[in-house]
């Protein structure tokens, strides 16, 4: 870890992590399959080979498949509208995946606990039995085939 901190240190800090610019790198490679329409400015249609469609709006950060806000990193769709576009890629992926975050998120020291009694007490806190919460058991269902001797 200590390692992987100061080569981070070493990295451009306005930059993308080394992960999130070969997701870029490959969704790039999927470039020639898609084709772009543009509906306005912001707002774009990624078409496939196939005719299946995806809505890409550079504005609010969505693509219709959703890997764009689930990930942060830019989907094949959103991919496929900025190369023609020419942005910056920096611009389109969220700032946690940049090397500043990354420095920052890392820059304090982790102790090492190595004795078990330092370790703190959980405390829980138990719900009464007459709550009615109710842990049920899934039915028993056979197996399909012959059983086992």
């Amino acid at each position: 870890m200590y390692d992987r901190r100061l080569k981070a240190r070493e990295r451009d800090q306005n930059g993308l992590v080394p992960r999130g610019v070969t997701h870029i790198e490959k969704m790039s490679f999927f470039f020639c399959q898609y084709w772009v329409e543009g509906t306005t400015d912001k707002c774009f249609v990624a078409i496939s080979g196939s005719g299946r469609k995806w809505k890409v709006n550079l504005e609010k950060f969505k693509c219709q498949c959703r890997e764009w806000q689930l990930t942060g990193l830019s989907c094949v769709h959103a991919v496929c509208v900025l190369i023609p576009l020419r942005h910056p890629w920096i611009e389109y992926c969220s700032k946690y995946h940049t090397v500043a975050k990354y420095v920052a998120t890392y820059n304090l020291l982790i102790h090492a606990i190595d004795d078990p009694s330092e370790w703190g007490q959980v405390l829980l806190q138990l719900q009464p039995l007459n709550s009615r919460i109710y842990c049920v058991t899934p039915p028993l269902v056979r197996g399909p085939g012959r059983p086992k001797k």
